[in-house]
């Protein structure tokens, strides 16, 4: 079967080349949003069901700082921490702290028993249920000098804060600081943290409680002011099921996601479920965590009579989590679901290996290359992978000899009457980052042969 690009001009198969090459750096500023959207949502997820695997298992010691240690992670700062005040009383404290590798922790020696007279900025805008958002240390305002001061002591150069909310009331606050460089922090920086906050806090409260969690976790669970939190706040699906896989409830990004409703799903039992398979049913009535990739098929559940869904003839691509619910004496109480929808990540990927193939049989057909230089190793070399037919091509043949390993051997090559437009005008230009891109037609010459040469280039990485 001939290639669909056979009968193309050489000019048609560079403009479909350019096309292709393109494709990712020529969309619009929303699909770059919604990538970056999609690559966050991706990471917030992942850094969530870590956090609540953490909290949701009893008897284990520093399971705050444990958690705190994830979220220090997937922002990628320097310092987490959480402190609390009381209204009658005259300090507040740093109850938790996590720092990073080579930051030292002040906790015990400066952020203990703090006057609350003296940081009377700090305290009231969070008793106010306002965030503390400074991306440079140096241009906080003039009423925060006192702690401007302490922070400068610790050599923070950006932090930021929240609220922590306990019956409607601000008394407690979490904190992420920048002690090597600073930070602007996004609205996405604030609302994730916001996410994670909410999870965090009813761990505090259940410190707090003590002999609470020994005879009431499904109570604490099922209280309606944490069911709001856990369950309807979230993006991803939630599912509370009991240890008999008895569904007690659902958050509505379960329902969109099932395309059902909550009278129709409630009671439905898990593990008769006919997309999931028996391997992972096993888990939950073990006792055992369990994560997995499903791709649920809405036919299965229309034809057997498992429920009623607005999703007839589809198929979603989805992953999930199950975290086991356990007492003090370790006795199944139940099990989450956490339920990610992955979908339009699946078929982006799709989308990505059909241009990817086009792309192939356009190389293919064209006596095309992609090749790269490293600027730091100055070193130049090209990538063959999507070159099938090598042997029938004496142009990618020589080029395949390794002869032009280096910048040099790339000027050298350049026919003398293009090597100021190509080299000077551009590729150096482009070296020195003054511009990030290029196309350019010329000529090399390899072997005493003259070769006519369409380049597209572009720096895709930057020190």
């Amino acid at each position: 079967m001939s290639s669909i690009y056979a009968n193309y001009s050489k000019e048609d198969l560079i403009r479909e080349i350019e096309k292709l090459k393109a494709k990712d750096s020529s969309v619009n500023v929303e699909k770059t949003y919604k990538n970056r959207m999609l690559t966050n949502a991706v990471a917030l997820r992942k850094t969530f069901s870590d956090v609540l695997a953490l909290l949701m298992k009893p008897g284990q010691k520093d399971l705050i700082d444990q958690s705190l240690l994830v979220i220090l992670q997937f922002f990628d700062v320097d310092r987490v921490y959480i402190g609390h005040f009381e209204d009658d009383s005259p300090t507040f404290t740093f109850t938790h702290e996590v720092t990073c590798d080579g930051i030292i922790s002040m906790r015990e020696d400066l952020l203990t028993e703090m006057p609350k007279k003296d940081f009377p900025w700090w305290i009231k805008t969070i008793q106010e249920g306002m965030d503390i958002i400074v991306n440079d240390v140096d241009e906080m305002p003039i009423e925060a000098i006192a702690e401007q001061n302490i922070v400068r002591l610790q050599n923070i150069v950006s932090l930021l804060a929240i609220p922590i909310f306990h019956e409607g009331k601000a008394n407690s606050f979490i904190g992420l600081d920048c002690v090597k460089k600073k930070r602007k922090w996004t609205a996405l920086d604030i609302e994730n943290l916001r996410i994670l906050t909410d999870i965090i806090s009813i761990a505090i409260e259940r410190e707090t409680a003590h002999g609470m969690m020994e005879h009431s976790m499904k109570q604490v669970l099922k209280s309606e002011a944490k069911f709001q939190i856990i369950f309807d706040k979230l993006p991803w699906g939630v599912e509370l099921y009991d240890e008999k896989g008895i569904l007690l409830d659902i958050n509505k990004a379960d329902l969109e996601i099932f395309g059902t409703t909550r009278e129709q799903a409630i009671g439905l039992n898990a593990f008769d479920n006919p997309n999931i398979p028996d391997w992972v049913n096993e888990k939950p009535k073990r006792g055992e965590d369990v994560s997995f990739l499903l791709d649920y098929n809405f036919n299965k559940v229309t034809k057997n009579g498992y429920y009623s869904t607005t999703n007839a003839e589809q198929i979603k691509h989805l992953r999930v989590k199950g975290i086991i619910l356990k007492d003090q004496q370790g006795v199944i109480m139940g099990f989450f679901y956490i339920v990610f929808d992955d979908t339009e990540s699946y078929r982006k990927t799709e989308e990505i290996q059909y241009s990817l193939a086009k792309l192939k049989a356009a190389v293919d057909t064209g006596e095309s290359i992609i090749w790269e230089y490293d600027v730091a190793t100055d070193k130049l070399k090209a990538d063959f992978s999507l070159n099938n037919k090598m042997e029938d091509s004496l142009f990618l043949n020589y080029l395949k000899q390794e002869k032009f390993g280096c910048l040099r051997n790339f000027i050298d090559t350049l026919h003398p009457d293009d090597r100021y437009n190509v080299y000077d005008k551009r590729f150096k230009r482009l070296i020195d980052g003054e511009i990030d891109k290029y196309i350019s037609v010329y000529r090399r010459i390899f072997d005493g042969k003259v070769y006519w040469l369409n380049s597209n280039v572009r720096a895709y990485k930057f020190f």
